[in-house]
């Protein structure tokens, strides 16, 4: 291949940027404050529906997965717990055993 034949790509790759260069400049502004303005019509218009459904989904999330993950955790660990303390020990020392864990731990624990 002729030296001048790997010149031209290059001048015309060249060319092509520069040209695209000078159209896309003026625009270069613009784009922003378009996709802005766009942003805020959507919002304005689809915000309340929008919060709506991700509120509703939200719950849903919380009812299917977290909730039962939860209950199923502290059931288990409480589980865990009964079998860790000393079948001897008599009911008010396992009472006891509860209300230190409570005062550490908050009221919550044993609901």
């Amino acid at each position: 291949m002729p030296a001048s034949g790997v010149r031209r790509p290059l001048v015309a790759s060249a060319w092509v940027s520069k040209i695209s260069g000078k159209i896309a400049s003026p625009y270069a502004g613009i784009w922003p404050v378009f996709l802005l303005a766009v942003l805020l019509a959507v919002g304005w218009f689809a915000g309340g529906p929008l919060f709506r459904l991700a509120e509703r989904s939200f719950w849903s999330l919380n009812s299917l997965v977290v909730e039962p993950c939860y209950a199923a955790c502290r059931e288990g660990l409480q589980h865990l717990l009964e079998q860790l303390i000393p079948a001897r020990s008599t009911k008010a020392q396992r009472s006891k055993q509860g209300r230190r864990h409570k005062r550490q731990h908050g009221s919550r624990a044993h609901q």
